[in-house]
């Protein structure tokens, strides 16, 4: 499949969900997640559970893992659309729940409070993408997400593209309710760290 130059600010904040359950030796990701969420509870309980610390979530980008993450649009009447000739490199990653507790991960079926970060070349952590939940999205009917105890998210994350090496990492939480992924080396743009100022 043809591959696009990624440019961050294209399509920089939906990190698509495509698996959401108990690890396994084999667990097959194909098409985005769309099943075994939470519509309606009862019991809200879970909400509460919105603290993100490495003592209940840990985050793993896995670069030897090789994957594209194709674009999608809906048609008029609401199917799925599948564009082979807009495809982004990436990388998978797992976000999984160490605590015996289930824990909040948003709404919607992408990951809704991440977003990544780079060193610029004087070694400082800059954000360079949103979280989902900063773009002010109604969410009317979206479903939630709920990690449940010993469960992971399997999630992309798509590659930039430029001539400098650095590195990088993910963020999930918000203000200081944050937990980060690995560090791991990616090429971007160096221009994208003076339009973020």
């Amino acid at each position: 499949m043809p591959s696009k130059i990624y440019r961050l600010g294209e399509y920089d904040t939906d990190y698509r969900i495509y698996y959401v359950g108990h690890k396994s030796d084999t667990v097959k990701i194909g098409r985005r997640y769309w099943e075994g969420y939470t519509r309606c509870v009862d019991d809200f309980e879970y909400l509460m559970n919105r603290r993100y610390t490495g003592e209940n979530l840990t985050i793993f980008v896995d670069t030897s893992v090789k994957v594209n993450a194709p674009v999608e649009y809906l048609s008029r009447n609401g199917e799925m659309i599948h564009d082979s000739t807009i495809n982004y490199h990436s990388f998978l990653f797992t976000i999984e729940n160490i605590s015996n507790t289930t824990i909040f991960l948003g709404r919607t079926f992408s990951v809704y409070f991440i977003h990544r970060e780079a060193k610029n070349k004087k070694g400082e952590w800059v954000k360079i993408d949103k979280n989902l939940s900063e773009i002010g999205l109604c969410l009317t009917g979206a479903a939630t997400i709920n990690l449940k105890p010993g469960q992971i998210v399997i999630s992309k994350i798509r590659r930039c593209c430029g001539n400098f090496l650095t590195d990088f990492r993910l963020v999930f939480g918000y203000d200081d309710n944050v937990v980060y992924s690995n560090v791991f080396k990616d090429s971007i743009d160096a221009r994208v760290f003076d339009s973020n100022k």
